[in-house]
């Protein structure tokens, strides 16, 4: 560590409570145990206990946590302590070389922390400050994601209380979230109202609520079609069942819209917040982070978002070969005696690993560049997976490409065109997707 420690601070985080062990270097003694409730007032007055028992500047002090965010953390980092983060997984393996008995509590895990921390320091991180956008696009994708998985299991209720007594209707879309799917529903909301319907109410349905008014007759005629004998008799609980879903995936459509928005809007603030630093630092005014990453094909906003959110700081660095590892593009090579085996690395950041996977499905589909990477890489015999990882590595190395050189991603640019001479369709990349 460049500036030398006098004290380390043990905390093993929890939901509920925070261990705290507090270990003089001087010494190697703990002056101070203590374990607090998860509570504003209760960390301030960590901080304060703090600051009263080591005497010395904030900086003097290191945090060894498990968790690199959270409100512990920004309240550490923000009174000036200096945090140190290490994976769970890593302090797990230190426990074992301490004993093999499996012995484990909170208060030993805050000793156990503070103790790494001395004797092993390459194995922690130091918590960087990172900008409250970035904050916020990372509290955005969480949310993004955990509202799309909410969407799937309303839309799968809403289609199998459908199938029990009105099944024609899920045969007009595939897509159940449709605003004009819900319009037809709540007007013809049991088969006997369906078979109802006029053809201008149907079309005068699709106008309103952005569908394709050239599908009128078609739905119609799906909806007066052949009833199925069987269906249990209809009373009003299952059409209120279903009508209370439809509003839930409504709400959850619209929420996620919102989001995303949002998410757009926070991408421009951190865009206009880098170029206001350059400026005021002299610089020439030219493509900011923001606008470098949004230029690659296929990236969408909330895989920019989880660039940003999760990985502020190796893109701030330039740190490749930590979002390499961060993100699990990079490959775990395992040798032993003669033995030599180049795996897929299973520890990373879930929301990267997913982001960049489907940023290369996108890629393989819109640029001819990548696609020739990923058909290459499976004339190979390399599978599906791994294909995609590559095409995910030629797109980090070219995000830091041009990072490096400022400036934007130019899919005509003289290093691509041999490759992109003989790229396959997109129809043949869908094959091997299917394959």
């Amino acid at each position: 560590m460049e500036r030398q420690l006098e004290f380390i601070v043990g905390i093993d985080w929890a939901s509920k409570k925070h261990d705290v062990a507090l270990l003089r270097l001087g010494d190697g003694k703990w002056p101070w145990e203590v374990t607090i409730p998860n509570t504003p007032a209760q960390i301030v007055a960590l901080l304060a206990g703090l600051t009263s028992r080591t005497a010395v500047p904030a900086e003097r002090v290191g945090i060894a946590i498990e968790r690199p965010d959270g409100p512990l953390v920004g309240a550490l980092m923000a009174g000036g302590y200096r945090v140190f983060s290490i994976n769970p997984l890593q302090l797990k393996h230190y426990r074992l070389l301490r004993g093999v008995s499996g012995a484990k509590d909170d208060r030993r895990d805050a000793k156990l922390l503070a103790e790494a921390l001395s004797r092993i320091p390459e194995s922690f991180r130091e918590v960087a400050a990172i900008r409250p956008e970035c904050v916020m696009l990372s509290a955005l994708v969480r949310a993004h994601s955990s509202m799309v998985e909410d969407r799937k299991r309303s839309c799968a209720k809403l289609r199998e209380v459908l199938e029990l007594y009105y099944p024609q209707i899920l045969h007009i879309s595939s897509e159940l979230e449709y605003k004009w799917v819900a319009a037809v529903f709540e007007a013809a909301p049991t088969p006997k109202a369906a078979s109802r319907l006029k053809l201008a109410q149907v079309q005068a349905i699709l106008s309103k609520n952005s569908g394709r008014r050239s599908r009128a007759q078609e739905i119609l005629d799906v909806l007066h079609g052949a009833k199925l004998a069987g269906l249990p008799a209809h009373d009003a609980t299952l059409p209120k069942l279903a009508s209370y879903l439809f509003k839930q995936v409504g709400l959850s459509r619209d929420a996620l819209k919102d989001v995303e928005e949002q998410m757009a809007a926070t991408l421009k603030e951190l865009h206009h917040s880098l170029k206001t630093e350059a400026s005021k630092d002299g610089g020439q005014g030219g493509y900011s982070d923001v606008e470098i990453i949004g230029s690659l094909p296929a990236i969408g906003p909330k895989t920019q978002a989880s660039l940003f959110g999760f990985a502020p700081n190796c893109i701030a660095l330039k740190a490749e070969e930590s979002l390499r590892c961060l993100a699990g593009i990079a490959p775990v090579t395992v040798a032993s005696g003669t033995s030599l085996m180049v795996k897929m690395r299973r520890t990373s950041h879930g929301t990267l690993r997913n982001a960049f996977h489907l940023w290369a499905l996108g890629a393989i589909r819109t640029d001819e560049h990548f696609r020739s990477i990923f058909v290459r890489s499976r004339s190979r015999g390399h599978s599906v997976g791994a294909s995609l990882r590559r095409v995910a590595d030629a797109l980090l190395r070219t995000l830091f490409g041009l990072l490096r050189t400022r400036t934007l991603y130019d899919p005509n640019h003289s290093s691509h065109r041999e490759e992109r001479h003989q790229a396959p369709s997109v129809d043949e990349v869908l094959r091997e997707l299917t394959m």
